[in-house]
């Protein structure tokens, strides 16, 4: 990366907006600014951030936001993957308890194999 200037000097204002955003929390477009303003009085890409500073401030707030939004969906399909996960097994817990057979449940605590197996047989007969 010593061998291309710019290459270098972006690794370096991407580090600095990022420390930038960690300390101004409440403010992202606040934190990008100051990390342009720091990034053009530290001599990181000068001529091109005085050139685009409004273009490049809106940029990284518009990307900043849709990486968080990815983010905020990501973790809400993760949460529903795991609600859903969970009353499967109560589902199955409860057929289980129903049927007389708690050592399935209790084996099926220790062996993953032998719990798919029982969700493979539950599966079965809830179509």
């Amino acid at each position: 990366m010593d061998d291309c200037k710019t290459l270098k000097e972006y690794s370096l204002f991407v580090a600095k907006v990022r420390k930038c955003i960690k300390e101004e929390k409440n403010s992202i477009k606040a934190a990008i600014t100051r990390a342009v303003d720091e990034c053009i009085s530290e001599n990181i890409l000068r001529a091109f951030l005085l050139e685009n500073k409004e273009e490049v401030i809106e940029m990284g707030v518009l990307g900043y936001n849709a990486e968080k939004h990815m983010q905020v969906m990501q973790d809400e399909s993760f949460d529903e993957g795991v609600k859903v996960g969970m009353d499967k097994m109560d589902e199955l817990y409860s057929w289980l308890i129903a049927n007389n057979r708690v050592f399935d449940i209790q084996k099926a605590t220790s062996d993953t194999k032998y719990k798919q197996k029982l969700l493979d047989e539950f599966g079965e007969l809830s179509k």
